[in-house]
């Protein structure tokens, strides 16, 4: 902001006499001399540590000043009266002047900046909207105070436009029975999106930053969290066992500088826990007090972490989301004006696997699709021997491993994916349309085998399992998935991840589905070369050849007899 004066001659001059005042008539004289007191003379001392002295010449004009004057008696007006002027000034930010000789000017910033010429001297309310760099975030209103005298014509405002941020990732898929939670499963560098099978663990990390509370007597700060219901929060009885807050340092992040505790805890560093067990969302609020301990500077990272399950939920929708958001305050002159973060969501994904049954020379001729046929999926898994295996060593750390199959069953009771032995494993039938009368549901990435139990009456049974290889592929900004899986078909395989894209009214016709081919042929099949089969038939072959050589030796030696 700027302010020009010129003398007779057109030129700018730093001569002219100035003094701060107000009008008993101005919009902000009813805050400013609110419960203040009145000596006989009709200098008001307000509640602020100001004095208004009225004008001599001019009984409604009141000179600003200090009622605390220093040694050598002049009532200097420094900095900190300067800021309880601003105080009280922003008070007053509700109601704007209007009024021309309010002196109200405006203007649109160019390159970031802007330059308000208001004409005289005096304080300065600023308002006004900036458009911070997050693109998700519209605007922001800015409120500011600022001095403008004739030796100093030029005020620069620096609102504090970026405020607090808050961003949101997965840091890790924990599988049941398997034992890695470094991030395997995480689709893309940052977090955004992860392949986890129904039962699976999954950790979410919520960062925001310690505010700049300068100027707050009350300042708000409340992270939310909700997620979609193919997710469930883990408890330790009522309590959600796995969040934790707490402030790691700005520059090394490896240095935690205070954990946070529930305000039930004696504690200075608290924040307030609002959520009811088996709700989807939560809200941490961390006060002021808290905020502005000593131990944390303006700048040092908030880090939220908590676990949750892939539950059955996951099973009829395309992904599942997960949502957070920051509201914080934005005016220190007004309590109840708050602002709120773009929402920021994460997504976790489940692949479920079915199978095109047919026979004929096309897969897709609807004539030639086979019901009755069964089938198991299993996956291989490298476990320690057991007592009897070769490997097996009674110390564990030198025990061996193997590689064995591990069949899925689905437990029903539990609500997860279980892996098993072969004859626990769940068995699905084809029905007329060559499909499972149930899919493999909630699988993440990985390779899986379908093997074939059962082949339709008058159809030979797969003599090889049909491998199924999952893997994903983050589309640009994570606005979508691909996955994929070689030499096999893929049904809905570009998966949209978007807020707008709501995943609790997307069933599972749309669910990302490797659907292989199996072709069955009728008929008598011979076994095949090397097996247990053709032993038998050179066996069979060899005595039918030789009963034949020692019949014709019989037949000549009694014809040479005759």
């Amino acid at each position: 902001m700027t302010f020009t004066t010129e003398n007779a001659n057109g030129n700018a001059s730093d001569n002219d006499p100035h003094a701060y005042s107000i009008k008993n008539t101005s919009w902000a004289w009813t805050t400013l001399t609110a419960n203040g007191t009145t000596d006989a003379n009709g200098v008001i001392t307000t509640t602020y540590g100001l004095t208004l002295t009225p004008s001599a010449t001019d009984p409604t004009t009141y000179v600003v000043g200090n009622p605390y004057a220093d040694e050598d008696g002049e009532d200097d007006f420094g900095d900190e009266q300067a800021r309880e002027l601003a105080d009280a000034l922003g008070a007053t930010s509700v109601t704007k002047p209007t009024s021309a000789t309010e002196k109200v000017e405006s203007a649109v910033a160019t390159n970031n900046t802007v330059t308000i010429d208001v004409g005289s001297a005096g304080y300065w309310l600023v308002y006004g909207q900036a458009h911070p760099n997050d693109p998700e975030n519209s605007t922001k209103v800015i409120t500011a105070a600022c001095a403008l005298t004739t030796t100093d014509k030029v005020a620069t405002v620096n609102p504090k436009v970026s405020g607090p941020t808050l961003d949101m990732k997965i840091t890790a898929v924990t599988e049941i029975n398997e034992e890695y939670s470094d991030a395997d499963g995480i689709l893309d560098a940052e977090g955004k999106a992860a392949l986890a099978k129904v039962g699976s663990t999954v950790s979410f990390e919520i960062d925001s930053v310690i505010p700049d509370t300068r100027g707050y007597d009350n300042y708000f700060f409340e992270i939310s969290d909700t997620m979609t219901d193919g997710l469930s929060f883990i408890y330790d009885g009522n309590n959600l066992d796995t969040l934790v807050v707490k402030v790691v340092d700005k520059d090394d992040e490896e240095t935690v500088l205070g954990t946070l505790v529930k305000d039930n805890e004696n504690t200075a560093l608290k924040y307030t826990l609002t959520h009811t067990k088996d709700s989807k969302t939560f809200k941490i609020t961390i006060p002021q007090t808290t905020l502005d301990n000593t131990a944390f500077e303006t700048g040092d990272k908030i880090v939220v972490t908590y676990n949750a399950k892939v539950n059955e939920g996951a099973l009829t929708t395309d992904f599942e989301r997960n949502t957070a958001s920051l509201e914080y305050s934005n005016n220190p002159y007004d309590n109840t004006s708050k602002e709120k973060t773009p929402d920021k969501h994460v997504y976790v994904v489940d692949i479920a696997v079915d199978v095109n049954k047919y026979t004929g020379a096309s897969s897709t001729d609807a004539s030639g699709k086979l019901a009755g046929a069964k089938f198991k999926l299993y996956k291989k898994a490298t476990v320690p021997c057991v007592e009897g295996d070769d490997g097996y060593n009674a110390d564990p750390a030198q025990n061996g491993t193997k590689s064995v199959e591990q069949y899925y069953q689905w437990d029903a009771t539990n609500k997860k994916i279980n892996w098993v032995a072969k004859e626990s494993g769940d068995e699905k039938t084809t029905l007329a349309t060559g499909k499972l009368d149930g899919q493999f549901q909630g699988l993440d990435q990985g390779t899986y085998y379908l093997v074939e139990t059962e082949a339709p009456a008058g159809y030979n049974l797969l003599k090889d399992p049909i491998t199924v290889t999952i893997t994903a592929t983050e589309g640009s900004d994570v606005a979508n998935v691909t996955y994929a899986s070689a030499g096999n078909t893929m049904q809905n395989a570009v998966i949209t991840l978007s807020p707008t894209n709501d995943p609790t009214t997307t069933t599972s016709s749309t669910h990302p589905q490797v659907i292989p081919d199996a072709l069955n042929q009728s008929g008598v099949e011979l076994p095949s070369t090397g097996g247990i089969g053709t032993t038998i038939f050179y066996v069979a072959g060899s005595i039918l050849v030789l009963a034949a050589a020692i019949l014709l030796i019989t037949k000549r030696r009694m014809g040479a007899g005759e």
